[in-house]
């Protein structure tokens, strides 16, 4: 299609039409979906192969038939008779009188409530228990991380920077997955010296974390050292990298 170009002043054609006074409005920019199979009942193009809607089915009278066919053929079995019954004793309200009538819309809805809740309780738990024991898996874990591409945010790339030119060859950034210990993904690691480093962001983690954090990681014989986000900035930084580093 070839570009249009407008003159200084010119008014679009379109200015102040609407689809319900131009029907070009309705259908410019926007194809027209059109579907191979008509509806049954009304003839309207539909995704499926009977009906465009539900009134559609409900209105076509052989659908009607099916299902008048179908509801006596389950009629005809006494299990279903007696289910049909079981399932209705007791529950028919009594209309003659409204008191009663609220009273027992207001048990049957706190009744559904008090269910809804528990069973949102009971799925919760389970749902939680089996994520706990997904995420002790390594092979999991590691899985979970390469798929959300993780990478390291600013301030573990400059820290990155300082520990890639002062300690070369030493340290190795493992916060995207690649490494999992005992369910849990350190930032850096030593391996050489089983050591590592975490760099914790003052707004998400907490001040005893750290120490939850180090006890965690030396259940699997490796030392570590907590970096804050507003330690990072501290002239001293480089010395505690290098006693860290080199043991001292």
């Amino acid at each position: 299609m070839a570009n249009t170009k407008f003159k200084t002043g010119q008014i679009p054609w379109n200015k102040g039409l609407t689809k319900e006074i131009d029907e070009r409005i309705s259908t410019v920019g926007r194809p027209k979906t059109v579907f191979p199979h008509p509806c049954i009942y009304c003839g309207k193009s539909t995704r499926n192969n009977f009906f465009c809607s539900i009134k559609c089915r409900d209105l076509d009278p052989n659908f009607k038939q099916q299902k008048s066919i179908l509801h006596k053929k389950l009629w005809e079995s006494k299990e279903y008779r007696i289910m049909q019954v079981n399932a209705h004793i007791g529950k028919k309200p009594d209309w003659k009188n409204p008191e009663q009538r609220r009273e027992n819309i207001s048990k049957g809805t706190k009744e559904s409530w008090k269910n809804a809740k528990d069973r949102k309780l009971i799925q919760g738990e389970q749902t939680s228990k089996r994520n706990l024991e997904l995420w002790k898996n390594e092979k999991y874990v590691q899985k979970q991380m390469k798929a959300r591409k993780l990478r390291p945010n600013g301030g573990e790339s400059f820290l990155l920077k300082i520990l890639e030119r002062y300690f070369p060859g030493c340290w190795k950034y493992v916060g995207d997955g690649s490494l999992i210990i005992g369910g849990k993904c350190p930032d850096y690691v030593n391996k050489a010296n089983s050591k590592l480093i975490e760099f914790f962001g003052v707004y998400w983690h907490k001040l005893e974390e750290e120490e939850l954090r180090k006890q965690y990681f030396k259940k699997y014989g490796y030392e570590t050292l907590v970096i804050w986000s507003n330690e990072i900035q501290l002239g001293n930084l480089v010395k505690r990298l290098g006693e860290f580093t080199n043991g001292t």
